[in-house]
């Protein structure tokens, strides 16, 4: 149920900032998110992917493997470059910020947050006589 309400607010959100940066990229927000389209609609992506997987019932053994290395993989790299963002001279740092690596912490926590908790789907086997 959690992952159901964090990931519906963050799709709520990222998609209001998603407008602020097409009508206003000046807004002082944007010293914290990135107002690159491209960067933009990545966020985007990441946030629909946390909605459609906390709202489907089941998944298969095959989709929780892929969603536990992807959640790790987005944790890993989230936290890698949010360490590495306040040196001087990143080139990262020109098309990503602060909050845009804490989203990618985030959906890396829900999809290895429903890896773990979603029950695999069984196919069930009916036998005549």
């Amino acid at each position: 149920m959690l992952n159901k309400v964090i990931s519906a607010s963050s799709f709520i959100l990222l998609t209001a900032i998603l407008f602020e940066a097409l009508f206003n990229p000046l807004d002082p927000v944007f010293l914290f998110f990135s107002d690159n389209p491209f960067v933009a609609v990545i966020r985007t992506l990441l946030v629909g992917g946390m909605v459609y997987f906390s709202f489907k019932k089941s998944v298969s053994g095959r989709t929780k493997k892929s969603l536990a290395v992807l959640g790790s993989m987005l944790i890993i790299t989230g936290f890698v470059c949010l360490m590495l963002t306040p040196i001087q001279g990143t080139l990262i740092y020109n098309y990503f910020h602060y909050l845009d690596f804490l989203v990618m912490i985030e959906a890396g926590v829900i999809f290895s947050s429903v890896a773990l908790s979603r029950a695999p789907i069984t196919k069930i086997s009916v036998k005549t006589a």
